[in-house]
């Protein structure tokens, strides 16, 4: 299939209620989550960031249009796991929640939004949808933007665009309805980062889809809003 989802070390349920409100099964529980998270309440999550990963014994991160690199701290031992594993081949472009702060500057990684080898890195623009999604093997794309869902396969790759009609925050996780006349569709992105080892890439979401009494299953991210 191409993706991988990545294990985190604690469980919450996302629950599909949302989907149903449409009136067709919903995709699978997912689990996500982190053992700091359990222990009390979660960390500011920070501002959108966007640069490189500098591997080695002390993780370092250098920031699109700067020439001076930050010191990184993974937020807790399954981050810091997960970046030693995207960081294993070399320097990465990447793109995450973060925040700066400490006597000596230093970047607190606090939740993983997308990071790729083969990209256009810092020469390219910042997303500027909401969420996005895609699967392999069949070839699947979903884009959220405002009130609208546009699905795309090999088949229409011009999209059949959805309006939505519920969306719901639960946990770490995000679910979507959506309708196209008498077609439904609804998306779970779980918070449970993502691989997909075809393009090299990891994702901060773990993605199903129903459509058409039709599922589907891969990688998703969020953009900086």
């Amino acid at each position: 299939m191409g993706w991988v989802r990545v294990q985190a070390p604690a469980a919450r349920s996302l629950v599909a209620g949302a989907l149903l409100t449409v009136g067709f099964a919903a995709c699978a529980p997912a689990e996500s989550g982190t053992e700091e998270a359990d222990a009390g309440a979660p960390p500011a999550v920070g501002s959108f960031v966007r640069g490189t990963l500098l591997p080695g014994n002390s993780l370092r991160f250098r920031s699109c249009g700067q020439v001076a690199d930050l010191p990184l701290r993974p937020v807790d031992l399954f981050t810091r796991n997960l970046v030693d594993e995207i960081t294993a081949g070399g320097p990465i472009y990447a793109e995450f929640m973060g925040r700066i702060g400490g006597r000596v500057p230093t970047m607190t990684l606090t939740r993983l939004v997308h990071a790729a080898r083969e990209s256009s890195g810092c020469a390219g623009p910042a997303p500027d949808y909401e969420f996005r999604a895609h699967g392999n093997e069949p070839f699947w794309d979903v884009e959220v933007r405002g009130n609208t869902v546009v699905w795309r396969t090999s088949e229409s790759l011009g999209g059949v665009m959805f309006q939505i009609t519920s969306r719901e925050q639960i946990g770490d996780g995000w679910l979507l309805a959506a309708r196209d006349g008498d077609k439904l569709l609804g998306i779970s992105f779980a918070g449970t980062p993502c691989r997909d080892s075809m393009a090299d890439a990891w994702f901060g979401y773990t993605v199903q889809l129903e459509i058409a009494a039709l599922e589907y299953s891969g990688c998703g991210r969020d953009g900086p809003s």
